[in-house]
Formats: structure tokens, sequence, C-alpha cells
């Protein structure tokens, strides 16, 4: 027993951030995934819809796949009621999966910065210390945006 595919939905954010596959590399990853199976589970909320995966559903819908067998599905119950984790495993699976163009990795860091400040301001909420107290003076500490840009 498995996961129907129309069981299986998008996530929101997936479709306005990251585009699809070009034709070519599309049927690449079909052909792959008929001839050896999917290699990865998808990551997915109760609901079905999906964290990470949402090529591989495309290419398994499009080859006719009527299921994906229970073992290549992991549902994400540790995270699904915290959406700022959700989308941060959507979008960090996304940049570190794929071949983005500049512009995209641009628009992860903006869906991602505000989570991560959200986060920093709540542990220095919570007296935890702020990785950037312990640097020398004057100095702070490269942002995601800073490592970008030296590429």
């Amino acid at each position: 027993m498995g996961w129907k595919i129309s069981d299986l939905k998008p996530h929101k954010l997936n479709a306005t951030v990251f585009e699809d596959l070009n034709k070519r590399r599309f049927e690449e990853l079909k052909t792959d995934i008929a001839e050896r199976g999917l290699q990865q589970p998808l990551e997915i909320k109760s609901d079905g819809t999906i964290i990470t995966g949402h090529l591989r559903w495309k290419a398994v819908k499009a080859l006719g796949w009527a299921e994906i067998p229970e073992k290549l599905v992991r549902i994400r119950k540790d995270i699904e009621d915290d959406e700022s984790k959700v989308v941060e495993e959507l979008v960090l699976d996304n940049v570190l999966r794929r071949q983005l163009s500049e512009l995209q990795i641009g628009e992860a860091v903006k869906i991602l910065k505000p989570i991560y400040e959200k986060r920093a301001e709540t542990k220095m909420l919570a007296g935890k210390k702020d990785p950037e107290v312990n640097l020398p003076q004057g100095k702070r500490a490269p942002q995601t945006t800073d490592l970008i840009a030296s590429k």
C-alpha cells in the first residue's frame, strides 16, 4: 500500500519560487526514475502536502504511476505544525538539489532570512547566546547573502 498520486498536492510556495525543469531535464528525470525507481523519498505533511520532492512527484505522475510506495514517502509530523520549518525544508531542499540561477538563490535567501532572524530573536529573548557575541570587536558573522555574493 502506498500514497495515491492524486492524494498528494504541491506546497503553494514551491511553484511561486522554483520553476519547473525545462523539457529536456524533465525527460531525463523521468527516464532516470523509470530505469532506477525513486531513489529519495518524498517528504510530506499528513494531509498530503508535498514538502520536498515536487519534481519527482510530477515525474512519477507523468510516468503514469497510480501511487508511490509507502517506503518512499516520509510523513514529517515533526515539523508539519510549524510552517516556518516546512518552508525552510522546502527551500533548502531545492537549493541543495537543483542547479538554480543566481536570481532563484536570491529569492531563496529572501525567504529564509526572516525565518532565521525570528529564530535568532527568539533564542536571544530566551537567554541563549547569539554566535556574533563571541566575535572580535567590530566584526560580524558572515551573512548568507555575503556568502552568495562572494561566489
